[in-house]
């Protein structure tokens, strides 16, 4: 504590301070103390801070702290803590709490644009009238908001049936609740959901009703986009873009598989285009109109065997021809045998 006070004394950041915060008490403890004192005391801040705070917002000092500090008690309690915590978090539904007051609040499924703000008191005493006289400033001040109507209050306490017009907001607690929440080690609790059970806010330690951080988590939550609307736009444009996707693939692939075929039919027409032209080339019309005539003139003047021997080898040449002009190469033997 002396060196805490050396500090503020020499900065005036810190003098100028009119109360120092957990999270201030919990830097300066890291960077003053050492040894177990720093993580037994730094350990005992953390919890402070998960219960007033969100896991999210500690969560950076929470792992340091579970890395750096070598006793594993510290580190268990911290832990237990947190494991404590994670399900009253922002996002959580109220039902995974394991809370018996879950089964009292009329949940409503689906529903997201109206609000419950449950607050349970394990005082045996019942609330300070400070506290009964914020709850009641808090449902005027839903009702000058125009709120009233989407944020139903849930408040439960301890208090003395003589008082039962004055705390009418409020309703009984059971001894079965009471002892629940001791064995979870939760004393005040404040949550903030929708309807349907989203948690959207959370605190465990006394808050005195100061409506501004519920009324403005409220607008802003209010204020968001429809998000089932949302989800089927998304599913809408995804499903979309995936039909036009596919539609187009198959368009490419059908139209590459047509362009295929198209250019396969052009390189076979050509192909035989060019084996007409390579028998053409081999042989001339002129060449066998010739040799026919020159058969046909044999014939005529009865010289058949003259005939016969010209009709035999015009028949190979043809033959050859024909057979060569698949080819790509042919062997020498076989084109001189076909000039000779």
């Amino acid at each position: 504590m002396y060196k805490k006070q050396e500090l503020k004394a020499d900065n005036l950041n810190l003098k100028t301070q009119k109360a120092k915060e957990k999270a201030d008490d919990y830097y300066l403890n890291k960077h003053i103390l050492s040894g177990f004192p720093k993580y037994q005391v730094n350990g005992m801040n953390l919890q402070f801070l998960m219960h007033d705070k969100t896991l999210a917002e500690t969560q950076e000092d929470y792992n340091d702290f579970i890395r750096s500090c070598p006793d594993t008690s510290l580190t268990n309690q911290l832990r237990r803590a947190y494991d404590k915590l994670l399900p009253f978090e922002a996002g959580k539904n109220i039902r995974e709490s394991g809370l018996m007051i879950a089964d009292s609040l009329h949940l409503v499924k689906g529903s997201d644009r109206k609000y419950i703000l449950l607050f349970l008191s394990t005082r045996e005493q019942g609330l300070p009238a400070p506290s009964l006289q914020n709850a009641l400033d808090f449902k005027k001040r839903l009702e000058s908001e125009g709120l009233a109507s989407i944020v139903q209050l849930e408040l439960y306490s301890k208090f003395q049936s003589n008082n039962a017009k004055r705390v009418k907001p409020f309703k009984a607690i059971s001894d079965l609740q009471i002892e629940e929440l001791r064995r979870k080690e939760l004393g005040t609790v404040t949550i903030l959901m929708r309807e349907d059970g989203t948690i959207l806010h959370r605190q465990f330690t006394n808050w005195q009703f100061d409506p501004s951080p519920a009324l403005e988590i409220i607008q802003n939550d209010l204020k968001r986009e429809d998000e089932s609307f949302n989800d089927f736009l998304k599913g809408f444009k995804e499903g979309v873009l995936g039909t036009l996707l596919i539609a187009a693939i198959i368009g490419i692939a059908y139209y590459s598989r047509v362009k295929g075929k198209q250019k396969k039919e052009r390189n076979r027409r050509r192909i035989r285009e060019l084996e007409l032209r390579a028998i053409r080339s081999q042989m001339n019309p002129h060449f066998i109109f010739n040799a026919l005539s020159s058969i046909q003139n044999l014939i005529n003047r009865s010289a058949n065997q003259e005939a016969n021997k010209y009709l035999i080898d015009f028949s190979r040449l043809l033959r050859k021809v024909l057979a060569t002009s698949e080819k790509k190469l042919v062997p020498l033997s076989d084109e001189i045998e076909q000039l000779q």
